[in-house]
């Protein structure tokens, strides 16, 4: 390795990183806020983060016919924009990052006057939802302080902590129905993303209703989504889906509270799944995901991927590996962050904090949760390219009809 070099990435930091080679996997976490931000401020705090983040200096490097970790080169790419935010950023989001630049960036919407979104933009082998939230905490404290500089303590280089638990676990084949309104990819992404909230009587029941069915709030959310999908089919029959959880995986990484550091600490986890009742469906899914994690195959999503080395010695391979992808099953993904509750800050206000992921070449939807002040923040992003027309409205109804009800 290079002098600049931290070490080759693990095998689930490579494993995202293949994919967004065939199929853009970069999320973002959002801020809206209330108060007033410099370029100077944002400028100034981007060098602060890199400084105080190792994962935040990292960029990465195939030089060597394998991906490995190396410090990036040059400032933080910085944005500042006004106007219809949403889609802006949804074609913003799917943009690449490429060596020897930093594996994040900052995007700013001013929505108003003294109002503005503010969006850090990650990919996915660098950091994870939990982390990026943590982040994004933390800059905003930064903005806030400014000009002062915050002390951080310094932290050494994430390090491969997959290894001991990778058993070559065999992923189990699903079965399940495939969404005839969904095509594969033939065309250039043309991605959309749809925001509603839940307001904090709405996320009471919803919360209420999970406890009275015994099931996990995720397992609720998880149930809407896969019976909103199953009513596109047109008929009575119960249809066969899929699911799947980008879960937290650092209790089993770390074996105790880990370090709240940039890193990617997830896996995940697909569930197939009869779409018959609410219930039935949130009671199967959250005991699925629950018993999945605690098992010794947690981590077999990445064991199922090819070993991107190998992959990176064919001059083909990324291309082989785009087309296997396309014939793979297709699951829609619900990722929940949980509750998150930002301190008060002196200069700024937030509103609401969100996220969102693009979806994979299987995924016909990613849908983000994230509960803020009692109210929870739904994200769903998809390609309209691939979705029949007015199909995805159909389901966007039925879903946000289902969680409100």
């Amino acid at each position: 390795m290079s002098p600049s070099a931290w070490r080759e990435l693990n095998r689930a930091e490579s494993s995202f990183w293949l994919l967004s080679e065939v199929s853009s996997m970069n999320f973002a976490v959002f801020a809206k806020c209330k108060g007033e931000v410099s370029d100077a401020a944002l400028s100034a705090v981007c060098d602060q983060m890199m400084d105080s983040y190792p994962m935040a200096q990292a960029s990465v490097d195939v030089s060597s016919g394998k991906p490995v970790f190396v410090r990036a080169e040059g400032k933080v790419a910085v944005k500042r924009t006004s106007g219809d935010w949403t889609q802006d950023f949804a074609r913003e989001l799917i943009l690449p990052f490429s060596f020897p630049g930093a594996f994040w960036r900052v995007t700013v919407h001013d929505l108003e006057r003294a109002v503005f979104q503010i969006a850090i933009t990650f990919h996915h082998s660098v950091a994870d939802g939990r982390s990026g939230f943590s982040f994004m905490l933390d800059f905003l404290r930064r903005l806030d302080q400014y000009p002062a500089q915050l002390e951080t303590e310094r932290r050494e280089f994430p390090s491969d902590r997959f290894a001991p638990f990778l058993r070559n676990a065999k992923s189990p084949r699903l079965t399940t129905d495939s969404m005839p309104w969904f095509a594969k990819r033939s065309q250039p992404s043309s991605p959309q993303m749809d925001c509603f909230t839940l307001e904090k009587e709405e996320t009471s029941r919803l919360v209420s209703r999970a406890r009275e069915n015994k099931c996990t709030v995720h397992g609720w959310i998880g149930a809407a989504q896969i019976l909103s999908l199953s009513s596109l089919f047109g008929d009575d029959r119960s249809h066969t889906l899929a699911l799947s959880t980008p879960a937290d995986v650092r209790s089993r990484l770390y074996g105790g509270a880990p370090d709240a550091g940039l890193e990617l600490c997830i896996s995940l986890v697909t569930t197939a799944i009869a779409a018959t009742e609410m219930g039935t469906v949130a009671r199967e899914l959250s005991q699925h995901i629950r018993s999945e994690l605690a098992s010794d195959a947690f981590l077999q999503f990445y064991e199922a991927l090819p070993d991107p080395v190998t992959l990176l010695s064919n001059p083909k391979g990324l291309t082989l590996f785009a087309t296997m992808m396309q014939r793979g099953v297709q699951a829609s993904v619900l990722s929940n962050v949980g509750i998150v509750s930002p301190p008060v800050f002196q200069k700024i206000a937030v509103e609401s904090m969100s996220f969102t992921v693009h979806p994979m070449i299987t995924q016909p939807v990613f849908v983000t949760v994230t509960t803020f002040e009692g109210r929870m923040h739904f994200v769903l992003n998809h390609d309209s390219n691939r979705w029949e027309s007015r199909t995805f409205d159909s389901f966007l109804e039925s879903f946000r009809n289902s969680l409100a009800g």
